[in-house]
C-alpha cells in the first residue's frame, strides 16, 4: 500500500499524493505533488513538467471545465507512477494551472481511500 499526507496549503485539506513522470518506466524525470480528485476525468499536468520530461503532443482533445465551458487541449502520453504503481496515460497538458490533477483515468486502477480522520491518502492495488 502507498500512503501519503494530505495537502495542508488548502482549507479545508486536500488529498494529495506524491508522482513520478516521465517518457517510460526508465526514465522517470520529475516528482512532484499531485492533487487527488475524483471528480476529475482525466489527469492534467502543467506544461512546464511536460517540458521538462520531453513528451510531446499527440493529439487534441475536448475538455469541459466546471463551468461548462469547452477548450480544444493538447494530449500528452507519459509514464506516471504512484509509489509501486505505474501506468502509460495521455494527460491534458495544462497551460493555467501550477498542480497536477490526478483524474479518474489514474485513480480507477487503484482502491483509493481518502482517510480523512488521518489526512491521508492511502492507495492500492
Amino acid at each position: 500500500m502507498y500512503s501519503h499526507d494530505y495537502s495542508f496549503e488548502y482549507s479545508p485539506s486536500m488529498p494529495a499524493v506524491e508522482v513520478s513522470l516521465g517518457l517510460t518506466r526508465g526514465q522517470i524525470v520529475l516528482t512532484l505533488p499531485a492533487i487527488v480528485d475524483s471528480e476529475a476525468d482525466g489527469t492534467l499536468v502543467p506544461i512546464r513538467y511536460l517540458d521538462q520530461v520531453g513528451a510531446l503532443p499527440a493529439g487534441t482533445q475536448w475538455l469541459s471545465g466546471i463551468t461548462g465551458e469547452r477548450s480544444e487541449v493538447e494530449i500528452y502520453p507519459v509514464y506516471i507512477q504512484l509509489g509501486k504503481y505505474s501506468l502509460h496515460i495521455r494527460v491534458v497538458g495544462d497551460e493555467v494551472n501550477r498542480e497536477i490533477i490526478l483524474g479518474r483515468d489514474v485513480l480507477n486502477q487503484c482502491v483509493v481511500t481518502l482517510n480523512g480522520l488521518a489526512a491521508v491518502v492511502e492507495i492500492s492495488q
